[in-house]
């Protein structure tokens, strides 16, 4: 089996974390600054909508090393601005955003864009999973049925 070299975002959630550990790969939870990974400038209307942030940036290079040695980063929505402020920001957005940086609104068109995106980039197979049914992510990677929606390139 290839070593599969992931980035998840939403919730960084320990469950999923111990997990993919207890199934024998090395999963590294990161949220908020960490690595500076992404940067954010309030959305309009930020303070009603609970610090709600637009990414202006991203810095992927505290990734390589991680995926280089076979971790898997599971990567939390959530983007610092440059004063130290966090906010929210959209999980498919930061796919995105990270996807370009190396190499969008909720909803499936999104998803999928960001999935041929990565293939068009050298991922060989990307999933679209729902992150509420349990397990899912090991039952997508781990299973022959899967659990979501795979498109290979």
């Amino acid at each position: 089996m290839d070593v599969v070299a992931m980035v998840l975002f939403g919730h960084v959630n320990k469950k999923l974390v111990a997990l993919i550990n207890k199934a024998g790969a090395t999963a590294i939870g990161l949220s908020r600054t960490d690595g500076r990974l992404l940067i954010a400038r309030p959305s309009p209307n930020s303070e009603k909508l609970g610090l709600v942030g637009e990414i202006v940036s991203v810095d992927p290079s505290a990734l390589r090393p991680l995926i280089d040695n076979y971790h898997i980063p599971v990567i939390a929505s959530v983007a610092a601005h440059g004063v130290g402020q966090m906010y929210n920001v959209n999980a498919d957005t930061a796919v995105g955003s990270w996807q370009r940086q190396w190499g969008l609104r909720s909803g499936m068109i999104p998803k999928v864009n960001c999935c041929v995106r990565s293939l068009a980039q050298g991922v060989r197979t990307t999933s679209i999973i729902d992150g509420r049914l349990e397990h899912s992510l090991l039952l997508e990677i781990l299973r022959d049925e899967g659990a979501g929606t795979m498109i290979t390139g």
